[in-house]
């Protein structure tokens, strides 16, 4: 029971330890057996930590776009193609009724 225990606490699956458990229970899985298991165990591991991080960087890329999108949405619409308007003083200029 112990072996099933610890087993399933470091991830694997019951179709594994069902593999493994008759060799342990025979006392026919050697510990370097055991240790290569736990070895490929790390490796699996460290791929899946890297395809999360590689998963958590497109959200946060995802999320910077997002708000860049939201920026954009909240200042005033500008006329495409024309500069904003000038200021204009209230003072009127030679010429102009």
């Amino acid at each position: 029971m112990v072996f099933i225990t610890m087993s399933r606490a470091i991830g694997f699956s019951l179709r594994e330890i069902g593999e493994w458990l008759p060799a342990y229970r025979n006392h026919r899985l050697t510990l370097a057996q055991l240790d290569e298991i736990m070895v490929q165990r790390i490796a699996d591991i460290d791929a899946r930590l890297a395809e999360l991080a590689r998963q958590r960087q497109a959200v946060v890329d995802h999320r910077a776009w997002i708000r860049q999108q939201q920026q954009r949405q909240a200042r005033p619409a500008k006329p495409s193609g024309s500069k904003p308007w000038p200021r204009t003083s209230n003072r009127r200029t030679k010429g102009t009724p």
